[in-house]
């Protein structure tokens, strides 16, 4: 089959208009020359008085409580040094400062009479010392190799006599009544039992009456019945010669994870991730009681 030419096709290109090269060449170069004009690299250069209403606006917004305030005195500044000068130092020649000094109540002007300050106690600088960096010298320190005799010391200090005497290893044991009594010998690997071969198991019955994956099941002890607990928060109660269904108790309101029969009362303990345990009685077929875990 051969389709009509078109005759409306070649009519309608005539009113294309037709540029020629140099022309495109041309508009090609300046679109690209547009187009890598811009740096975006390179910020453009700021202007002053912009920054100035920048800087001025974000003082008004953030310091306004504090631009109009009144200037310290020179008293003041010398006692607020002076007054958190009091410094706790260690070996390592790290100071822990106290609070710097300040009125003893709002409203009262800082002065030697009013002046309060609060020092660290042994134990916050003790904090404080553990939680810097250590200390050119305590890294020297390490460096340097230790004796037996500071190991065992600190062991013990740490530990006790078992960081000095550990028990025994699992992988080594010490060989006893030979000439080198202290010659440590790798123990040999447990062998695997090998298992007993038995003819292959033949499938008997395949059971079908959950809708969700059987996740737990129990054995009556009597081996007249057992029990399933599925995805689907139902139990079954299932009769084991027949594999007839004989009952489902619902009321769990999710997974049943596990099933367990009591030996002495016709109970049935179950447990779900509705984080429930629940006994139920086989005779009634109903909750006695629920545990909420």
């Amino acid at each position: 089959y051969q389709l009509p030419y078109n005759t409306n096709m070649s009519a309608g290109t005539d009113g294309v208009n037709k540029h020629s090269v140099h022309t495109l060449v041309f508009r090609s170069l300046k679109r690209t020359h547009e187009m890598f004009l811009s740096d975006l690299a390179v910020l453009p250069p700021e202007d002053p008085a912009s920054t100035r209403i920048k800087i001025a606006c974000k003082i008004r917004d953030e310091f306004s409580h504090l631009k109009d305030a009144p200037s310290a005195s020179s008293e003041q500044i010398s006692l607020a040094v002076e007054g958190g000068h009091t410094a706790m130092q260690d070996g390592g020649g790290v100071e822990v400062w106290g609070t710097h000094a300040y009125p003893s109540m709002p409203g009262v002007p800082l002065s030697s009479e009013t002046a309060r300050q609060i020092q660290p106690s042994a134990a916050g600088v003790k904090q404080v010392m553990r939680a810097l960096p250590p200390s050119r010298g305590e890294i020297e320190a390490g460096k340097v190799s230790h004796g037996i005799r500071d190991i065992h010391r600190k062991a013990a200090a740490s530990g006790g006599p078992e960081r000095i005497a550990p028990p025994q290893s699992k992988a080594l044991v010490h060989m006893q009544g030979t000439r080198h009594a202290g010659t440590l010998v790798p123990r040999q690997a447990p062998s695997m039992p090998k298992p007993q071969w038995h003819p292959p198991w033949k499938l008997m019955r395949v059971l079908s009456g959950h809708v969700g994956w059987v996740r737990s099941i129990a054995m009556d002890p009597t081996n007249e019945w057992f029990a399933t607990g599925s995805a689907d928060r139902t139990i079954k109660i299932w009769d084991l010669a027949s594999g007839t269904l004989k009952l489902s108790l619902t009321g769990h309101i999710s997974v049943v994870r596990g099933l367990a029969v009591s030996e002495r009362q016709p109970y049935l303990f179950s447990g779900g991730e509705d984080k429930q345990v629940k006994c139920w009685d086989l005779e009634q077929n109903k909750v006695l009681c629920v545990q909420t875990i």
